[in-house]
Order: structure tokens, then sequence, then C-alpha cells
């Protein structure tokens, strides 16, 4: 099994825990997990669905870029193994695709926040939003 390859003295890792899609309800917290098999520095990015960069969200080694009122971090201290993103309240402005990158492999997941009519139903009726 190849996990990658030397180069020089770098060696190529790869993720292997990837972000999820994941469809939240407005106001309910969402959680976009990432891992690499090596020791890199993991960041986070959102974008427009197209894949157009509309922000840096977490900056090298698992630091919050200028969100923290909006985002979160779980990582392992130093963001070198794991860094996963944490939306705090999610609205409709942070709908969009969540990349996670260690600077040799990236992985995205899109993050689709079903709005305020369809969470009102859900309380009203037990509907189950898969």
């Amino acid at each position: 099994m190849l996990i990658g390859y030397v180069s020089g003295s770098q060696v190529d890792g790869r993720l292997i825990v990837t972000p999820n899609n994941t469809a939240v309800l407005s106001g309910h917290p969402a959680v976009l997990r990432c891992r690499s098999d090596e020791i890199r520095s993991l960041e986070w990015y959102r974008a427009l669905v197209d894949g157009t960069i509309i922000d840096k969200v977490v900056d090298d080694g698992c630091e919050l870029w200028e969100h923290s009122s909006v985002y979160g971090v779980i990582s392992d201290g130093e963001g070198r193994h794991y860094c996963d993103l944490f939306i705090h309240n999610t609205t409709s402005s942070l709908t969009g695709l969540y990349t996670c990158d260690d600077r040799s492999d990236r992985a995205s997941a899109n993050v689709t926040v079903i709005g305020v009519f369809v969470s009102m139903l859900h309380r009203f009726f037990s509907i189950t939003v898969v």
C-alpha cells in the first residue's frame, strides 16, 4: 500500500478522514472533519459552489482566521494531524463548499443550511431531515 513517496527530503501525505456533505437546519451547529496521515499544517477555505474561494476560515496549524464568533476548531493542539471545523450557529450565508487542505491533498464538502420554514416544519411535524 503506497501512502506517499519521497521526493528529496519531503514526504507527500494524504487526507485519511475527509469532510462529508452536510445539510443542517438554520441555527444549528455543523462539524466538518479532516485528518492527515502526515504531520502537516491543515487549512480550511470556504468557496462558492463553483469553487471560487471567498473566505479563508482556518490558517496554517488550525488557527482561526478572523471568524472566531462564527467558527471554532477541534485539533491536536497544533493542527498537524487533525483539524475539525465547527460552525457554531449556521445561517444561509454560511452555505458553500468547504475545503480542507494539507498542501499535498485536499477534500471538499458542501454545507447546505436549510431555512427557518423547514426548521419550523421539522419542529411542528417531527420530520426527520436526513
